[in-house]
């Protein structure tokens, strides 16, 4: 409807290709907005321990930054056990979650995703104020989905240790179906002598 307006009165429009760059002008201003909050609002603690996160020592095949992108497996009580310690790690890193009040929850998600794209070397040519809001989020999002994760793994290890007991029970029964027969053959008898009427 605006554009038919515009058009009547004989305003000319700038081309879809303007229009894009400076949107896109003015969501990279914003972000770095968002960049510069959560820099401002991470103390130099908090920034060590990223910076941690988001090296790679000599030693170490893969950098603790790869270690946080890792999915859970089948819910066995060892890949259980070694997912509740990723869960524990993660949440000693998401000290920061702090630093995000304030930038919209749809934001997140993009930066996540952004942060999971890069590689190490590639998070390090970034900018300090983007590479810790990168991490921050990613790692706050992974915990959250860690923890999810976790409750789902919980949920199905229940699910077929019931399945399995109900399987035992199942077994149970039919293994001493005859004996319990027996049983209630001898208690039948029984009863009929202990009442039987005595002939005195």
């Amino acid at each position: 409807m605006q554009i038919c307006n515009t058009t009547e009165a004989r305003y000319e429009l700038p081309a879809f290709r303007m229009l894009r760059r400076a949107a896109q002008k003015a969501r990279a201003q914003v972000n770095r907005g968002y960049s510069q909050q959560v820099y401002a609002a991470l103390d130099a603690t908090q920034r060590a321990a990223l910076t941690r996160v988001l090296t790679r020592d000599e030693g170490e095949a893969t950098s603790l930054g790869q270690r946080r992108k890792r999915e859970p497996k089948q819910p066995t009580t060892k890949h259980m056990r070694e997912h509740l310690a990723q869960v524990r790690w993660l949440q000693t890193l998401n000290t920061a979650r702090q630093a995000l009040e304030g930038i919209p929850e749809s934001k997140l998600p993009r930066f996540a995703d952004e942060a999971r794209a890069l590689n190490v070397a590639r998070m390090q040519a970034v900018q300090a104020p983007k590479r810790f809001t990168l991490a921050v989020t990613l790692i706050r999002l992974r915990t959250a989905q860690a923890l999810d994760d976790l409750a789902e793994m919980c949920i199905r290890r229940l699910q077929k240790l019931h399945h399995q007991g109900q399987e035992a029970l199942e077994e149970y029964r039919d293994q001493h179906q005859e004996q319990t027969e027996v049983l209630i053959t001898l208690l039948r008898v029984a009863g009929k002598f202990v009442f039987m009427p005595s002939t005195a």
